[in-house]
Order: structure tokens, then sequence, then C-alpha cells
């Protein structure tokens, strides 16, 4: 199954030799896009010897947390997960029990403290993996009882080579610059994936890039209402002017990219500025004022 995926070697090889002894927690590192959740899928599969897909899904002992519509994992969300714990895991399997917590980084404080507790006594079937953008974005006691897989991109080469045989050389290319190298963004722009949810946050960036500052206020208001929104939408920002860099340059076009070096120069201001809890409001504010776009 891990050979099925687009993986960097180094990711690839860091991966092999947890699967081949593993720990009872793993933390898996990357920017949004860049296949955390699939690779966390495949492990999770593959410690428990089962197929992915339903066969994970309908598993009896796999646990997958994700963000409720506050747009956080709550600690009701883990008291439930440590109420299951209680259950005895039948067979032989070195792993009978995997716990998924997608975006771990958006637990609550209190949620964080209450699965320290698991952490700090783990059962020895039971494997835990996360997935965050960094490793900075978790209480340090909960990073620091994790075996930490940093997913990096992967090379233009090396993204040819796989998806070569469905796709044409251009549309591989032109996906790679986009993603940065990504390879779950790539896979979702090449197969015009509308669920992903970066993809969909590129789609919003590039509506809002042509319109005009008032209607780009207001789009912005109406879809970043809360921190993990604007986080994503901002990262597709990023990848976006990465792209339209990369093609200034290409054209020497020095004009252009210089002023897309400003760009993204001020959506890192912006991203830095989110991570320290300034207000959404104001983050928008300063991006439609000084987005020379």
């Amino acid at each position: 199954m891990l050979n099925s995926l687009l993986l960097n070697l180094c990711t690839k090889k860091q991966i092999e030799y947890f699967l081949d002894k593993p720990g009872h927690a793993l933390l898996l590192v990357g920017s949004p896009g860049s296949g955390k959740k699939t690779i966390a899928k495949t492990i999770a599969s593959e410690t428990l010897r089962i197929n992915t897909g339903s066969a994970l899904e309908t598993y009896p002992f796999y646990y997958h947390l994700t963000p409720t519509d506050k747009s956080e994992i709550t600690i009701e969300q883990v008291r439930k997960l440590i109420y299951n714990f209680r259950l005895r895991t039948p067979g032989s399997n070195k792993i009978r029990r995997v716990v998924f917590i997608e975006n771990a980084n958006l637990m609550s404080n209190e949620a964080q403290n209450a699965i320290l507790k698991i952490l700090e006594e783990p059962s020895s079937e039971s494997l835990f993996i996360l997935t965050a953008p960094s490793e900075l974005s978790l209480l340090p006691t909960v990073s620091s009882r994790a075996q930490i897989i940093y997913v990096r991109q992967v090379s233009l080469n090396d993204s040819r080579q796989y998806f070569i045989n469905n796709y044409s050389q251009s549309d591989i290319e032109a996906s790679w610059i986009l993603s940065q190298g990504s390879p779950g963004l790539m896979s979702a722009l090449l197969q015009n994936d509308s669920q992903h949810s970066l993809k969909q946050a590129v789609e919003k960036v590039k509506k809002i890039l042509n319109q005009n500052k008032y209607q780009r206020l207001q789009s912005l208001e109406s879809i970043t209402k809360d921190k993990p929104q604007l986080s994503l939408l901002l990262e597709a920002f990023n990848k976006i002017l990465i792209a339209l860099h990369h093609k200034a340059v290409q054209a020497e076009n020095m004009v252009d990219a210089e002023r897309m070096l400003s760009n993204r120069r001020l959506i890192n201001q912006l991203q830095q500025a989110l991570e320290q809890n300034v207000a959404p409001k104001l983050i928008n504010l300063k991006l439609v004022a000084n987005l020379r776009l």
C-alpha cells in the first residue's frame, strides 16, 4: 500500500522505519495539501493489517477524530475516545487499535491535556496517529510523546513519473508549480477533486483576485469566520502567489517578480499574525489594503 503513494524519498524511508518498529504515537507534520491524511490512513491499514477504504473505516477499533462544526476537536470527543479505551481488543496482531486525530492542532487545550493522559501510559496494542502543520502547534507535552515524521515535498521529476500515464506533462508541471510539490493538493488539482479543502480554497482565492477591494473584503469576511478557515485561505493565497512569482521569473519580468515577492512577504506576515491570535477581521483588512494584485 505504501508503494502506491507519491512520497518524498526521505519521508518514505521514515515511514518504512516506523512500520518496521511501530511506536505508540506518531505525529505527521506537513503543510495543508501535503497528503498527511492519506499517509495516516495507509499507516493505520498497514499496522492493523487490513485494506484501506471501507475495511479500515468499519474496523471496530479504528477511531478517526476530526474537528466539529465549531472547528475544533472538543474535550467531549476525547472523553468518548477514552471511554472506548475500556474495550478489550481481541486478536494477536501487535497493533490492534488505531486512533487517527486529524488536524490535531485544532484540539482545544483541554482536549490535548486529556489525550496526554493516554499518551503518558500507552497500551501496547494501541497506536495514535496525529497530523498537524507544525509540532509547535501542539502542546509540547503532547508533541514530545510522539515520533515525528515530516511530510516533505516531492520533486517535479518524481511527480512526472508517478502521473505520466494518466495526465499530460504540461498538466503535471502546472499542478506541481501551484501545489509546490505537495502530493495531496497536486492529486486534487489533476483529478479536479472538488471535495479537497485546499483546492476549494484555491478556487475561492482565484475568484477573490478578480474582484475589487470592496468585493474582496466582503468575500473574505463571509468565508473566513474562524481561524482554521482563514489559515487555509492564506495558504491558498501563498501557493497561488508562488506560482505567479515563478511565472514572472521564468518570463524575466522583474517588475512582476518583485511585486509577487512583496505579496508573498505580506501573506507570510499575516500567517504569523494569525498564529499569534490576531483577529481574522484585522488580518482581512490588512490583506485587502496591502495586496498588490
